[in-house]
């Protein structure tokens, strides 16, 4: 995955690695000092003056080192809250803290062993393989536990428990709970190791049901994190992005995902007006004591023949609905299972996670008190719900079949559920992870202990929901995101289209342009009234037309929200253009407004227009001059730059335009002359000490850079923050000039240190 990004200083991760020195083990500890000599000896090499040409190499290396060792910190800052706890203490109890593949390896061929070994004559005999199931359960919780808690993993830790999951000697059911443990661990805090593990079990494994978990758990590691990912781990992003395949299914998660996030607000609508006209109109009567079947008012049906048929045809317009709204991918049993979950089979964190058997130790017992297996069976061939709530309405039913009537218990006890709940059974990757998101899903809302993790349905992803191609710019996904964008829209997701669709380039049909104008009608907030915000604006331009100030106006009512004002000003703009294509104010506005969006190109063809109309313009001309150097046209900029030169050579504004202009044309020496006599200058500004401190970098005078930086932050009385910021906007002339991501990282470091020290 491509990501202009820059990636982080190791001085800035061993920072983050700081705030966690109280519960850090001694083993991390270690680790800590360790990278920090590694690290102190390469600042040092290159201070002296040293270059190292393996040091790109290596200052990667040590980055990987301390990015690891942040995951560490945070996995044990983890474990200090429930679940996660829970999980560490029983690895701890059990294990005595020394899990291994070996050992993992070790259980799963005892079982494969030992289960397809029972003989018919076992299978009669119930406590030889309920033995069995409950010995193997304890050991899945206790690896399920140890990988949610585990710390970071080498490539080499990776690619063997890939060899492993994919072989023989792993049970497929196991497997799955495994990777769901891989994922609420990446989740929390990510490993490019464990997330490359996850692409590949995608991309190789042939059972569907572990191939979707693990797609699930790749796509949500794809927005974020790329700045910090293995070589590796992009390298495979990069490989299946490259599908059109594996580009639809993430399409399609995307909008399956989105469905869930409306699963409350569609059990509402379920709950509220489907579900009571169809117990109004049932001939049942639901009581504390059971199911009965109501009376029948004999006189009633006499009078009103044609009640009864009403009433039918209510219920199966109700029952139509609910078929619709299952057919789009409304999870419709949301509401009533999730009321079920708070049973002692759901106490194991681990059952959340577990593909649906029927020789569960904690569910079988109270099947074969039924003395029936046939719920069993026809919820594991042929029941469209997901694990968890196929395991609710097992463990439910011993006391649910106490309330129904004797003929609904006899169908239950047959195996005749619901047809709703069954049919056909879909096996497709899509509906197979459809029903995982769900599993998901009531995992998040559910448990007890779900706030502590991080999910696909937390908060934060709640406010910005994934975008699986957000975290790309490659154009061969403007049809991808295109589709977002419509499927946004048609949810009403306002705030989410304008996020996806204002990114796209190139698309001109009829329906996304009206999609975007009704979303402008809207004002960008779906939780206004359209009406009354419409009636606002139309006062508010009216009043700035009268005062003649449109532009400014439009602005200052939009100001308390710059994205919005951004977005109005542009609208207004290229209206008063339309108006009067030389309107210079308007003209200056827009390429004020495209500078700050980095649109150079743009930017400069808006500066032309004005210059053409104001050739004699001072300002004109330096907006020109800049927008150029921006655009990596130095030599056009140099003529408007000499133009101003002989014009003002005295003023300081002109003098800093020569000096960048010698650094855009790598000429480090004659800017830096220049930035001298500017400091010297009783109006010098900060920015001065910046750029020469970039003088003296290129010339490799690194303390003299460090002195100027030092400098710089003083007189702007900023921090190291406001530098970085200036290294980042400045990336590309300091990269024509020969500095790199890790020389930038490098000097980020030093300077870290340097504000340390001073603060000491």
């Amino acid at each position: 995955m491509t990501s202009t990004d820059l990636k982080p200083s190791i001085e800035s991760i061993l920072e983050a690695i700081a705030r966690f020195k109280d519960i850090m083990s001694n083993t991390l500890k270690e680790q800590l000092e360790s990278l920090k000599v590694d690290h102190q000896r390469l600042l040092d090499f290159r201070m002296r003056g040293i270059k190292d040409e393996q040091r790109e190499m290596i200052y990667e290396q040590l980055r990987q080192r301390a990015f690891s060792l942040l995951s560490d910190c945070y996995i044990d800052q983890a474990c200090g809250t429930p679940g996660f706890k829970e999980a560490r203490d029983l690895v701890k109890k059990r294990s005595y803290g020394s899990i291994t593949l070996d050992y993992i390896r070790q259980v799963e061929e005892r079982y494969i062993v030992e289960h397809t070994t029972l003989t018919p004559q076992d299978t009669l005999q119930h406590d030889h393989p309920q033995s069995l199931h409950e010995r193997h359960f304890a050991e899945v919780e206790l690896i399920f536990s140890y990988l949610l808690t585990s710390y970071h993993w080498t490539a080499h830790e990776a690619q063997e428990f890939l060899d492993f999951l994919l072989s023989s000697s792993c049970d497929m059911i196991d497997a799955q709970v495994m990777v769901s443990a891989i994922t609420l661990n990446v989740m929390r805090q990510f490993d490019s190791n464990k997330a490359w593990l996850l692409g590949k079990i995608y991309q190789t494994a042939n059972n569907e049901g572990l191939r979707q978990r693990a797609f699930v758990g790749w796509a949500f590691t794809l927005p974020a994190y790329h700045y910090i990912a293995s070589t590796r781990y992009d390298a495979l992003c990069d490989e299946l992005l490259a599908q059109t395949e594996v580009r639809n299914n993430l399409l399609e998660l995307q909008k399956q995902y989105l469905l869930c996030l409306d699963t409350e607000k569609d059990t509402q609508k379920l709950e509220s007006h489907i579900f009571p006209k169809i117990l109004k109109n049932t001939p049942y009567d639901f009581t504390p004591n059971g199911i009965k079947e109501k009376p029948r008012d004999k006189t009633e049906e006499i009078l009103h023949p044609l009640n009864e048929e009403i009433k039918m045809k209510e219920i199966e317009e109700c029952m139509e609905m609910i078929q619709k709204m299952k057919e789009t991918g409304t999870d419709i049993y949301y509401g009533s299972f999730s009321k079920l979950k708070r049973n002692a089979f759901f106490t194991k964190l681990v059952n959340w996670f577990m593909p649906f058997y029927k020789e569960h130790p904690m569910i079988s017992r109270e099947v074969k008190s039924l003395e029936t297996m046939n719920l069993m069976d026809v919820l594991s061939q042929e029941a469209n719900l997901c694990d968890s709530d196929c395991y609710t309405l097992v463990s439910m039913a011993s006391s649910f079949l106490g309330f129904l009537p004797e003929e609904m218990r006899t169908q239950a006890l047959k195996g005749q559920i619901p047809t709703m709940m069954t049919g056909n059974a879909d096996n497709s990757p899509a509906h197979v992870r459809l029903l995982y998101l769900q599993d998901l899903f009531r995992f998040s809302r559910v448990c007890p202990v779900a706030k502590h993790f991080v999910t696909p349905f937390d908060e934060l992803r709640m406010d910005y929901p994934t975008l699986f191609f957000d975290g790309t710019d490659n154009d061969q996904y403007i049809e991808e995101k295109y589709d977002i964008a419509m499927f946004l829209f048609a949810q009403k997701r306002y705030r989410d289209f304008r996020r996806v669709a204002l990114g796209i380039d190139g698309i001109n049909t009829i329906e996304y342009h009206l999609m975007l104008a009704t979303y402008y009608m809207y004002l960008w907030d779906e939780d206004l009234d359209p009406d009354k915000e419409r009636e606002k604006a139309d006062m508010a331009l009216r009043q700035a037309q009268e005062k003649g100030d449109l532009l400014e106006q439009v602005y200052a009512y939009y100001c308390d929200d710059i994205e919005q004002a951004a977005e109005m000003c542009y609208q207004q703009i290229y209206a008063a253009l339309d108006l009067d294509k030389d309107n210079v104010q308007a003209l200056r506005i827009l390429g004020s407004f495209l500078s700050a969006d980095e649109k150079w190109d743009e930017a400069v063809k808006v500066y032309q227009h004005v210059y053409q109309l104001r050739p004699e313009n001072k300002r004109a001309i330096s907006d020109m001059a800049v927008a150029l150097m921006k655009n990596g046209q130095e030599e056009d900029a140099a003529n408007y730059v000499y133009k101003l030169s002989l014009e003002l050579p005295e003023n300081p504004d002109v003098m800093r335009l020569q000096a960048w202009l010698h650094l855009s044309r790598q000429q480090p020496e004659k800017a830096l002359s220049l930035y001298r006599q500017l400091m010297d200058n009783k109006k010098t500004i900060p920015d001065d000490a910046l750029n020469a401190g970039y003088c003296a970098w290129i010339m490799d005078d690194w303390q003299e850079a460090k002195r100027l930086f030092a400098e710089y932050i003083k007189q702007s009385e900023g921090d190291i923050n406001g530098l970085l910021e200036n290294f980042e906007s400045d990336q590309r002339t300091l990269s024509l000039n020969g500095i790199n991501e890790i020389d930038r990282c490098i000097m980020e470091d030093v300077m870290r240190q340097e504000a340390n020290t001073a603060t000491e």
